[in-house]
């Protein structure tokens, strides 16, 4: 039995054999679907997008993988903080019956502290002096748009075509 090699898929050679292809068969041009059969049938192009479309699912399952990670772990973080707030209030508890301000321990050194101070109350933004609110400016790109398509011109702006790009369905 001949071992056979699998061609190796290269983006610049499947470029090569489209292009050549192209360039034997020119009446290729005027039918897609002849076209497509063709490159399907003379190239490595199919075999290559199909690799290419399994990396992009596996790629895409990992990902999700990974925000499923994210989200437990993100769970388990809010957990293991809850805790840690958990042990530092029972821990001032103790030391405020034992009326201790500083504990040295070999694993760390606890103290009560001052509290410091914090800002106390609430109001409406709307009425309080300009001194006291913040203001964000911020470029409303919706309404830019949307006057350029209704002819005004806006300095610095203009419309253009986004990039082509791909759709990939799987049903």
């Amino acid at each position: 039995m001949q071992h056979v090699r699998p061609i190796p898929l290269d983006p610049a050679l499947v470029k090569h054999q489209i292009d050549n292809l192209l360039v034997q068969y020119p009446e290729l041009a005027e039918d897609e679907q002849l076209r497509a059969d063709m490159i399907e049938g003379a190239t490595s192009a199919f075999e290559f997008l199909r690799l290419i479309e399994r990396k992009r699912q596996d790629a895409c399952a990992m990902a999700g993988g990974i925000a499923t990670n994210i989200a437990e772990l993100s769970l388990r973080q809010g957990r293991f903080e809850r805790r840690d707030q958990a042990m530092r209030a029972i821990a001032k508890k103790v030391m405020d019956a034992a009326q201790l301000q500083k504990v040295e321990l070999p694993e760390a050194t606890l103290s009560i502290r001052k509290g410091q101070q914090k800002l106390i109350g609430d109001a409406d933004a709307d009425l309080m002096p300009d001194a006291f609110v913040k203001t964000e400016r911020k470029l409303n790109r919706t309404a830019i748009k949307e006057a350029i398509e209704n002819g005004l011109v806006v300095p610095g702006f203009e419309l253009s075509n986004g990039e082509p790009t791909l759709a990939v369905r799987i049903k």
